[in-house]
C-alpha cells in the first residue's frame, strides 16, 4: 500500500449511482445535472478541509460503471404442456 505523506490526503469517492447514457454523454461534453453534481462534490470537499488544502486544487475523477447482468450459458428447457402434469 502507499503511504500517506503530510500533504496527502486519501481519496474522496462519491456513489454517483446508475445514470443513463444521455446523462454520461452530457458530462463528457461539460454540461447536464451530473457535472453539476460533480462541481457541488468538489466545493464540499474544499469546505470541509478548509486551511488544509489552501492553494491545492482538487481534481475530479469520476468513474461510472455497469455490472454487467450474469446469464445462463444454456437456456432453461422449455417443455410442451402437455409434457407438464400439472399446468393444465
Amino acid at each position: 500500500m502507499a503511504e500517506e505523506t503530510p500533504g496527502m490526503h486519501p481519496p474522496i469517492v462519491i456513489d454517483a449511482g446508475s445514470r443513463s447514457k444521455k446523462a454520461i454523454k452530457r458530462l463528457k461534453k461539460g454540461k447536464g445535472k451530473l457535472l453539476r453534481e460533480v462541481h457541488e462534490e468538489v466545493a464540499s470537499v474544499h469546505e470541509v478541509l478548509g486551511d488544509e488544502i489552501e492553494g491545492a486544487e482538487i481534481i475530479p475523477v469520476v468513474v461510472i460503471y455497469r455490472r454487467k447482468v450474469k446469464r445462463p450459458k444454456f437456456p432453461p428447457i422449455q417443455l410442451p404442456t402437455f409434457f407438464r402434469p400439472f399446468c393444465l
